[in-house]
């Protein structure tokens, strides 16, 4: 297993994006494995091109 990455990305807090630092094992994969950076209940933004911190963003649930 290769050692964790950190990846700054956008997690959504109250409908924010907001950029913070996620650290991962095996990026890029077919699967995220999180190691550290996020809690339980919180929202990755996995394709944060063009996405701005602060910009409102909506969560849509499968």
């Amino acid at each position: 297993m290769n050692p964790p990455r950190v990846l700054c990305n956008r997690a959504v807090t109250d409908g924010i994006a907001i950029r913070r630092p996620v650290s991962v094992i095996d990026w890029p994969a077919a699967r995220l494995i999180v190691t550290d950076g996020l809690e339980p209940g919180d929202v990755l933004v996995l394709d944060a091109a063009g996405v701005t911190d602060g910009q409102a963003v909506r969560v849509l649930v499968p």
